[in-house]
């Protein structure tokens, strides 16, 4: 009768192993064309952004661990000496990019940042990695990996930074979308390269695989589609609020602090054929991936102003930014969601359904809120303008 401890070493029998490469491969490429499709149908999202650069990485890393075992193939070199510790970079560097990609999708004004830490956390692991592949190209032949120091240290990165991953997702709670799924995701990680930690303090491993980490790694893989999928069925239903006649976007338009805005009375253009432009600008060849920006263009165009965002509410307390332009700096606006109760003004006019302005000299903590949100610098007065 097979015992608990049989079950764990699956993936690292024949031909349980192969199964586990294959498996996770194939999890890999699903995720990332999962993600492009999406990138290709909404080019200016940064979620398909994120997540596409993030699985690409992945892709690359497990047909590099490929590349190495046709590598050893071809010249006739033990697959021992040339795997273990390709794997535990192709895991490492896995853990690093998707724990990036869930972190910083729903934040990113922390984006920048956070990309710069990932970047100096790879070049320490690929660095870790010659020093290990030098090692252990001396100790193969003598040792198991798990029993040395390098199989040790591999195994703890993996599970601090799973362990980090789980405090995050935690600590950004509110912010971070499909937070329990992420959470679970670090956490699998964490029980299996925990586990391996402890059966090495045990002496209850050997050999150059572990069978926990491995079993675990491929748990924590399958939600790795499936927050993707999620994010592309949340596409989709915005496109679908965008385009039903009951949704309710708002337009805040902005402009630098020394820049004039015409008199707050409703929709701007005292004539209604500047109405009628806008409303022209606004359906020209929009479709219902490009509406979005195209309001907020329009909007801009007849405000004569700098920065402009389409705001849709979707929970009474909160307001998600669907588009936004900067002119001056020539980006596109990516922010975190809007707390209406930071946000009087913008409240009353979503229950008001009238224009409300905010003034640099009346309204400095909501502007100070809802620019920091946007990620921009420069403070000026703001229309917000239902739909």
């Amino acid at each position: 009768m097979p015992t608990t401890f049989d079950f764990t070493n699956l993936f690292i029998r024949p031909p349980g192993d192969l199964l586990y490469y294959l498996a996770v491969i194939a999890l890999s490429q699903a995720s990332f064309f999962m993600a492009l499709g999406t990138r290709m149908r909404r080019p200016h999202d940064r979620p398909p952004q994120i997540y596409t650069l993030a699985t690409l990485g992945m892709v690359a890393v497990w047909l590099l661990l490929l590349l190495g075992a046709v590598y050893a193939l071809l010249t006739d070199q033990p697959a021992d000496g040339i795997l273990p510790p390709l794997e535990r970079l192709v895991q490492t560097m896995t853990i690093l990019l998707i724990g990036w990609a869930f972190l910083t999708v729903d934040a990113p004004q922390n984006g920048r940042m956070a990309s710069l830490v990932l970047l100096a956390l790879l070049i320490v692991v690929i660095l870790g990695y010659v020093i290990t592949g030098i090692a252990w190209a001396d100790l193969y032949a003598r040792s198991d990996f798990n029993l040395t120091a390098y199989g040790v240290a591999w195994t703890f990165i993996a599970a601090l930074l799973a362990l980090v991953g789980a405090v995050l997702t935690l600590l950004y709670l509110r912010v971070v979308i499909d937070a329990p799924l992420k959470f679970v995701f670090f956490v699998l990680l964490l029980i299996g390269f925990a586990s391996t930690l402890a059966q090495i303090s045990q002496g209850n491993i050997i050999g150059d695989y572990a069978g926990a980490a491995r079993l675990a790694f491929f748990a924590a893989m399958l939600i790795v589609p499936s927050v993707i999928y999620r994010m592309v069925i949340l596409g989709y239903e915005d496109e679908i609020a965008m385009t039903a006649t009951d949704s309710a976007p708002l337009v805040p338009v902005m402009a630098e602090a020394n820049r004039a805005l015409p008199p707050p009375n409703g929709v701007p253009g005292r004539e209604s054929a500047q109405l009628m432009r806008a409303l022209g600008m606004m359906l020209e060849d929009a479709t219902p991936t490009t509406i979005r920006r195209s309001v907020v263009m329009a909007a801009m165009n007849v405000l004569k102003s700098d920065i402009g965002a389409l705001l849709t509410v979707k929970t009474p307390s909160y307001a998600d930014i669907a588009w936004g332009q900067d002119r001056v700096m020539e980006r596109s606006i990516t922010g975190m969601s809007i707390n209406l109760d930071e946000q009087p003004t913008l409240l009353n006019a979503i229950e008001r359904q009238s224009q409300r302005p905010l003034y640099p000299d009346r309204n400095v903590d909501e502007l100070h809120d809802l620019y920091a949100r946007l990620d921009i610098e420069p403070i000026g007065p703001t229309y917000c303008q239902p739909l």
